[in-house]
């Protein structure tokens, strides 16, 4: 797991809240929680980008993992 999948895990718990809340002030914590740990994630993101190229990662797409097992989804070239 790694950074990136805190802006799936976010809107999951944030549904998952939005299913138990009772009340409208229930759903709003959890809109205004969500939203804020949303706004943290990306700016905490966009320093840790803005750290990455300034250390002089030239990559073309940071924060990748390659998996071992990714190769069977990939379509056979002909």
């Amino acid at each position: 797991m790694n950074f990136l999948s805190i802006f799936v895990l976010i809107p999951l718990l944030m549904l998952a809240g939005l299913w138990a809340a009772r009340g409208i002030k229930a759903i709003r914590g959890v809109m205004v929680t969500g939203a804020s740990a949303l706004l943290i994630a990306s700016v905490v993101l966009t320093f840790l980008y803005l750290g990455e190229r300034s250390a002089g990662n030239t990559a073309e797409m940071l924060s990748v993992q390659i998996h071992s097992g990714m190769h069977r989804f990939t379509s056979p070239t002909r």
